[in-house]
């Protein structure tokens, strides 16, 4: 049997690095960076003419979209640059690919209001940040266009080499101290599921559907708690905070039974972290 033909744009981030890593025995896959990238090829998806002359020739059978920014500094200053980034791709890359390319959006948490004092439930018709909005209407964009996509919502993607783990052993490791918020709720997914996860799609052909692969409910505190204590870190690097504009925020998400069924090994915060500093201890 022939490996699918797989796109996976957004080379030069965290996460497009990781699935190509992680999936490049499975399948026969292609990458491509953004134009800031020395690392060819390059492409401004950006610019449909761009997008066009890329596809010249080319056939895929599914399209990982990693694109695009997570910046908040970038998104809450510059709105125009975050909806082409967020959005303006994702629409460059429907209006060139068939209709039996499986496209796979990634998208975020954020695309809702967190749970507050005020809101005590999620509410996806308002995102409360810009970069929020994007992913909302970069789902919204996927939904018009109504090809064989999937949306999946992760919540921080975290390995030692990225994402909040990495930032907080970086940290640690340069013996800066670290201030995290107690009331502040989110549930990070740990590499190797969101890998499960994504080839469980791939391999499923699965289609028009928005899932959340996510991992168990923490706070940002008891996270850096953890990764302080499993790497033997000096324990005043880390000092416990709370945001006082609310009594608490929650962006935790439940996982979709999709996921569920799949069996897909989610590991505690707790675990996840011991595994992960087994490689820099």
């Amino acid at each position: 049997m022939m490996k699918k033909k797989i796109l996976i744009t957004g080379g030069n981030g965290y996460i497009g690095q990781l699935l190509y890593q992680s999936l490049f025995s499975m399948y026969d896959l292609d990458i491509v960076h953004g134009p800031s990238s020395q690392t060819k090829p390059s492409v401004d998806l950006t610019n449909k003419d761009e997008v066009d002359q890329f596809f010249i020739g080319k056939n895929y059978d599914v399209i990982i979209n990693c694109a695009g920014t997570k910046d908040f500094n970038f998104c809450n200053t510059n709105i125009g640059g975050t909806m082409a980034l967020n959005c303006h791709i994702v629409e460059n890359l429907l209006q060139k690919i068939s209709s039996q390319c499986q496209f796979i959006q990634l998208s975020s948490d954020y695309v809702f209001a967190p749970k507050t004092q005020s809101l005590p439930v999620i509410s996806e018709d308002y995102p409360d940040t810009p970069y929020g909005e994007s992913k909302l209407i970069a789902e919204q964009i996927c939904r018009i266009y109504d090809k064989n996509y999937v949306i999946v919502r992760v919540a921080g993607v975290y390995s030692i080499n990225g994402g909040f783990l990495a930032n907080l052993v970086d940290c640690y490791n340069k013996h800066e101290v670290f201030s995290a918020y107690s009331n502040w709720y989110y549930s990070p997914l740990y590499h190797t599921a969101f890998i499960e996860g994504v080839v469980s799609l791939i391999d499923d052909e699965v289609s028009k559907q928005t899932l959340n692969l996510v991992g168990n409910r923490v706070s940002r505190y008891d996270f850096a708690k953890e990764v302080l204590k499993q790497g033997h870190f000096d324990q005043h690097l880390l000092t416990c905070d709370t945001d006082s504009k609310h009594e608490i925020t929650d962006r935790s998400l439940a996982v979709s039974s999709y996921f569920s069924a799949k069996h897909i090994c989610m590991l505690s915060y707790e675990d996840a972290i011991i595994d992960a500093m087994k490689k820099v201890i």
